[in-house]
């Protein structure tokens, strides 16, 4: 090797360990920087939580607890009037019934696709079971767990101390007690593994709560009360707008919403109305309680209840065959919906009837009720396409009220509706609407009576009947309730009456 080489070399072995020097000492200086800052952030957060207790020992009053809203106090048709079909005199070859449409070529909008909602089944990744991340330090009394939510075995790590107990009836000592326990717990891996879920399943509001819910009851069994403080400090953290209140005996979880909830008994305060949230069937609604001004620091994000894509569930597909008769013809059709993804539809409380409306539907419900359909209004026109989804939504299911099935109102998700053996007006005027928008591309309104919801379409084409005037368009009304009505009737008992007009997005 030469002299330059030798010179060359050693140049180039002291650029690399000045380099290494260089980067460690940044290293370094990065690590105490984020030393620094952690330690500012657990002494700001120490003392966010030392001034919440303190406030929770003080700022307590008594509250007037206002009844649940009612989306709806006009009782409903115990039974459903029948349009009776006339049978043809005449007909021009046997076995071929006069008024059945030939097949013709019509202008209509191409189909639109199913709204894409998740992947297909058998592309959802299984979760893989999580444990406590990594924290820099070892956790005195950690914990494990595991849950089953809609299909998923989901496992969560937790420091063991979290597991705090109320030593007397609920009060606002025991409470900020109770806070200030929890707090001195190392819970931010759990909450680090919540917010992983939230984003692997696609969690929307209401199903990330009712996670939490899921994960209470596992860690602390039958003791109700702390289970609902347990959540309330959680959910705080997440940056829930929640709170609790008390009685002699329960404590209650009250969140902000920006949709109304129906059913449930609510307070205003500072121009929040905020529910208590019936996340177990056991509760007892209560009277009065005593709650708190104000809310955790940086928990102000009110819930929001539109489900904008169905959860992430593990399928477990079932089917339903559906038959009805359209012109003398008999057809069948088999609809697959997700027995997890009917359970979670199940727990949500009562909301305002347009989020029905607008909800999306799983993809294997909606490829398989889509693609059959589709076959069979091929090439009608579009006055007799729109009559037989019509059709098929009047007669395939059997009618109950919800009081009578459910014991209360109960509007229904489609993929409720599918697999329910009863459905009533509300929730036939859903699935019409979406059949109708998703297979025709035509708008459609809802038509909102005391007592009863129907339907409107904007077709392209000139039909006679009822209609009802929506921003400058005409809708003729369509109801899915009225067995076997065509297009332009109205049920007898609402003819005279004015429908307030509920919008689809």
């Amino acid at each position: 090797m030469s002299l330059k080489q030798v010179l060359q070399y050693s140049l180039v072995l002291c650029g690399i360990a000045l380099s290494q020097h260089l980067f460690a000492n940044q290293q370094s200086e990065f690590d105490g920087w984020m030393k620094d800052e952690i330690d500012a952030y657990g002494q700001y957060r120490d003392a966010q939580d030392k001034a919440f207790t303190e406030f929770l020992r003080l700022q307590w009053k008594e509250m007037k607890v206002y009844q649940g809203l009612q989306r709806d106090r006009a009782p409903k048709p115990v039974r459903m009037p029948v349009v009776k079909i006339p049978v043809p005199a005449v007909a021009d070859k046997p076995g071929k019934i006069i008024g059945k449409a030939p097949p013709v070529t019509i202008m209509r909008p191409p189909l639109r696709e199913p709204v894409e909602i998740i992947p297909a089944v058998d592309s959802i990744p299984e979760p893989v079971l999580s444990v406590m991340p990594e924290t820099g330090k070892k956790i005195d009394n950690q914990s494990s767990l595991k849950i089953i939510f809609f299909g998923h075995a989901l496992e969560f790590g937790y420091d063991g101390k979290s597991r705090q107990s109320l030593d007397r009836r609920p009060d606002k000592s025991s409470i900020s007690e109770y806070w200030s326990g929890l707090s001195k717990t190392d819970y931010q891996p759990l909450l680090k593994q919540l917010q992983d879920r939230h984003v692997e399943l696609g969690l929307n509001d209401w199903s990330y709560i009712y996670l939490v819910k899921v994960l209470s009851d596992k860690i602390y069994g039958g003791q109700q009360n702390e289970k609902i403080l347990f959540s309330w400090f959680v959910l705080s953290k997440l940056g829930y707008q929640v709170r609790v209140g008390y009685d002699e005996q329960r404590v209650y979880l009250l969140a902000a919403s920006k949709h109304i909830i129906y059913a449930s008994k609510y307070f205003n305060f500072d121009g929040d109305r905020y529910y208590v949230l019936q996340l177990d069937n056991k509760i007892t609604m209560p009277g009065n309680i005593y709650t708190y001004s104000g809310h955790y620091p940086a928990a102000a994000k009110a819930l929001d209840m539109r489900l904008i894509r169905p959860l992430k569930t593990r399928p477990e597909l079932q089917v339903r065959q559906l038959e009805f008769t359209f012109r003398k013809e008999k057809y069948s059709v088999s609809v697959d919906y997700d027995v997890n993804t009917v359970a979670f539809m199940n727990t949500y409380p009562q909301l305002d009837i347009g989020l029905y409306f607008e909800t999306p539907v799983y993809k294997q419900t909606s490829s398989a009720i889509l693609s059959q359909l589709q076959r069979l209004i091929e090439g009608l026109a579009e006055e007799e396409a729109v009559n037989l989804l019509l059709r098929f939504v009047q007669t395939a299911f059997s009618y109950q009220t919800d009081q009578q099935q459910f014991g209360q109102e109960n509007y229904l998700f489609i993929e409720e509706t599918v697999s329910y053996p009863y459905s009533d007006c509300e929730d036939r005027s859903i699935l019409f609407a979406w059949l109708v928008r998703q297979l025709l591309g035509l708008d459609v309104v809802g038509l909102d009576y005391p007592g009863h919801i129907a339907t409107a379409v904007n077709l392209k084409t000139a039909v006679k009947g009822d209609a009802v005037m929506y921003n400058g368009k005409k809708y003729i009304v369509a109801d899915p309730t009225y067995i076997n009505a065509g297009l332009g009737m109205s049920m007898p008992a609402y003819k005279k009456s004015t429908p307030k007009i509920i919008r689809i997005r």
